[in-house]
């Protein structure tokens, strides 16, 4: 009976394990971490969070850095070429403090 009960606890453990694993990471390239000191891997989470939110369908877009405020980095995401048209723009915030990202859709 005990032999069992080791390769349950066991398998529960690697479960877990691989749960935790797969949550601390955001769609892509890029780990949410505890802090987002630099620009440049905010707005690397940023894009890859546009990409993934609109499902990689728009092909062309410029990003310009937004207004930086306090506890996010925010960025200015506009379709170009054939996907440029009205609501085709996006924000992009990305929280300092735990990388976690946010979209606010154009309209």
């Amino acid at each position: 009976m005990s032999r069992y009960f080791l390769i349950i606890f066991l398998l529960c453990i690697c479960s877990v394990s691989a749960l935790l694993s797969a949550c601390s990471e955001t769609a892509g390239r890029h780990k949410i971490t505890d802090y987002v000191s630099d620009e440049k891997d905010a707005r690397a989470i940023a894009e890859d969070y546009f990409l993934e939110k609109t499902h990689r369908k728009i092909e062309t877009y410029s990003i310009t850095s937004g207004k930086q405020e306090i506890d996010y980095w925010a960025f200015f995401f506009e379709g170009t070429g054939e996907f440029e048209r009205p609501g085709y723009h996006w924000i992009v915030k990305v929280n300092k403090q735990t990388g976690k990202p946010e979209i606010i859709w154009g309209e």
